[in-house]
């Protein structure tokens, strides 16, 4: 296995039956931790389920001169120290680096960075972004938890930097970024990892989220904040592909921007960026998108739209007129019905083709429990509607929506179509609560926006990295984590070849997952004539397997969202 480090090339052991015990004492014991904060490590002898003992000679558990003993509530052993053997909790980093390094992922992020420290002082660039990187696939959500890493000497020679810096240095460092660079640096390197993702025909679901702030940041505005009313917030502006989860791209704008106007600005610069591999086969968002700014920039585009409208008076016109054509209504699924006309409202420039649902108001889902009823007062937003219900939600008692399409398709199958984009949910409740969108919060509202993109980059590497050692599918990291990051690995040389022991006794699973991974990504390192370009193709090919080959990565049906033909 190869890693950063040129100077040797690293074997990976695999110890099923040795036991590790670290805990954190006071920095006055000598310690074989790499940790700031001292530790001490226990390895003792226990016979295995098959009756096997663990027999290594290079960790005899027998006491040995100068070893104290020490009596626990488990019994007696013997307590050794050792000064230098590098070991680390860590252990996925070994295999993270030789996806990183098989990919030429992590290369191009440190070339392409705009940052340009000239400072005699100054850290390395591949170090600062290491630091963050690795802490954001570990579980940071804070500027604070960088120093998680600080003293890992083990992974930090695995990554090939010299040490893993402070976060106090992360954010001085990452806001000398020039205005107007640092942004389309993560736009760039995103779409770098996913290019031959967006080569294929996908959808593309637009849609906000609301951060609340408790502190004085540049942007916290008041606006719509459903959780926190009252609250300032940020608001993240973001298109990814729901049924893959992954993130395409991200925008923060102030609390009072969450209009889908302000997604405009994001939209033609993805398109734009996207121009020269392939334009997304359909644009999909909720009501705050169907409007004629928005739709105008994805017909200039040459890109379809998918979108609900907003039940204005032409539109409830419009519905109630097709309530009395009987023979106009089809139905469709989870006893749904759907009909179509063409309409032009107001503020349009044409008439466009408005597909409407409807079902009656006692097939709605009933509530084994009413929610509770909270009392508060919403900001009056210019440009919001707020809708009670009873008026236009069961008009003539239906509940209805209407949307807004350009597809030349069957009505019923655009129902469906609309509705998956509920996955978008999925995806925000992982960044905000497993990759820190709810936290990384700078004074500035551009490093925001940047740590909001470098944390895009992270989920999706991790998301490709667990995809090619399971079965193919995503798994969100509050269950990857834990299962992949829970072994220790000790890190040592032996004739002039690196040693990464993994200890896997209690990690059954995690043991064949890295196995897997370990063993495609050394197949295709091990091919000479495959460029980095090439070997990262394969790396995608191969993570998304689940959905079949056509060409080099899966066909038009990404789970089921694209299963008619498009125009």
């Amino acid at each position: 296995m190869k890693t950063f480090d040129g100077g040797f090339s690293l074997y990976i052991q695999w110890f099923e039956g040795i036991s590790v015990f670290t805990k954190r004492v006071k920095s006055t014991f000598r310690s074989l931790h790499v940790s700031k904060k001292a530790s001490f490590v226990l390895y003792f002898q226990r016979p295995s389920k098959k009756g096997r003992t663990n027999d290594v000679k290079e960790y005899s558990t027998k006491p040995a001169a100068g070893a104290q003993k020490i009596e626990t509530l488990g019994g007696d052993y013997a307590l050794k120290w050792d000064d230098e053997t590098q070991m680390s909790v860590n252990a996925h980093a070994a295999l993270l680096s030789q996806f990183a390094k098989a990919g030429g992922f992590f290369d191009r992020l440190v070339e392409t960075c705009p940052m340009r420290l000239t400072s005699n002082n100054a850290p390395e660039v591949r170090d600062l972004i290491a630091t963050v990187m690795v802490s954001m696939v570990n579980g940071a959500t804070r500027f604070r938890h960088c120093d998680r890493l600080h003293g890992d000497t083990a992974t930090a020679e695995l990554f090939g930097v010299g040490r893993f810096m402070s976060c106090d240095s992360v954010r001085r460092n990452f806001a000398s970024i020039p205005d107007g660079k640092a942004l389309p640096w993560v736009w760039r390197e995103n779409l770098h990892l996913l290019q031959d993702v967006v080569a294929e025909d996908y959808v593309a679901d637009l849609d906000p989220t609301v951060k609340p702030l408790y502190g004085h940041q540049e942007g916290a505005e008041f606006g719509y904040n459903p959780q926190k009313p009252g609250r300032p917030s940020h608001c993240y502006h973001t298109l990814c592909i729901a049924k893959l989860r992954l993130t395409l791209a991200v925008v923060v704008h102030p609390g009072n921007e969450t209009s889908g106007t302000h997604s405009r600005s994001m939209l033609a610069e993805y398109l734009e960026f996207v121009s020269a591999v392939k334009k997304p086969r359909l644009v999909r968002g909720d009501v705050s998108f169907g409007n004629e700014s928005v739709i105008g920039d994805c017909e200039g585009a040459d890109v379809r739209y998918l979108f609900k409208t907003k039940r204005s008076k032409a539109v409830r016109r419009a519905f109630r007129g097709l309530l009395s054509d009987a023979g106009a209504w089809r139905d469709s699924s989870d006893g749904w019905q759907c009909a179509e006309r063409d309409v032009r409202l107001d503020s349009w420039e044409k008439a466009r083709r408005m597909v409407f649902a409807r079902r009656p108001a006692e097939k709605m889902p009933k509530r084994k429990k009413a929610p509770p009823q909270r009392k508060f007062t919403q900001l009056d937003i210019p440009g919001l509607e707020l809708v009670e219900a009873g008026d236009e939600d069961y008009a003539d008692g239906y509940e209805w929506y209407a949307l807004v399409t350009d597809l030349d398709m069957d009505a019923r199958d655009v129902l469906p179509l609309y509705r998956e984009r509920g996955d978008c949910e999925n995806i925000f409740d992982e960044m905000k609560n497993q990759w820190g969108w709810s936290g990384f919060t700078a004074h500035s509202l551009k490093q925001t926006a940047l740590f909001a993109g470098m944390a895009v980059i992270a989920a999706n590497l991790w998301n490709v990295f667990t995809r090619l050692g399971d079965d193919g599918m995503h798994h969100e990291a509050a269950t990857s984590r834990p299962l992949l990051q829970s072994c220790v690995a000790r890190l040592s040389r032996h004739a002039r070849q690196g040693i990464v022991t993994i200890y896997t006794a209690t990690c059954e699973k995690a043991r064949e997952i890295y196995r897997a991974i370990s063993a495609f990504l050394s197949s295709i390192s091990a091919a000479s004539q495959l460029s980095v370009e090439e070997r990262r193709q394969r790396i995608i090919a191969h993570a998304f397997r689940k959905y079949g080959t056509i060409r080099r990565l899966f066909p038009p049906d990404i789970g089921g969202q694209m299963t008619m033909p498009l125009a």
